[in-house]
């Protein structure tokens, strides 16, 4: 059993993505980016209302039909539709 684990220990390894490609996506979804005369915020990763969208976009339901506005509306209570 011990011999079975050590082979698929390199193989489990070879698998992890490095953590640069990860701390790049962040960085870039958290930037403020300005285009021509407006500028749009970055997310915050420690903000509430932050968090409550990508838990509501994280929803199983929406793998399969994609994500619609209104659908989407029914867990962001808080927010308007514009």
């Amino acid at each position: 059993m011990l011999v079975a684990s050590n082979r698929r220990y390199p193989g489990f390894l070879s698998v992890i993505d490095h953590p640069g490609s990860g701390l790049s996506k962040l960085n870039k979804i958290t930037r403020t980016v300005q285009d021509e005369a407006r500028s749009y915020r970055g997310f915050h990763i420690l903000d509430q209302g932050d968090k409550t969208l990508f838990l509501a976009l994280a929803r199983g339901e929406f793998t399969i039909g994609g994500v619609q506005n209104k659908t989407l509306r029914r867990w962001l209570t808080h927010y308007n539709s514009g």
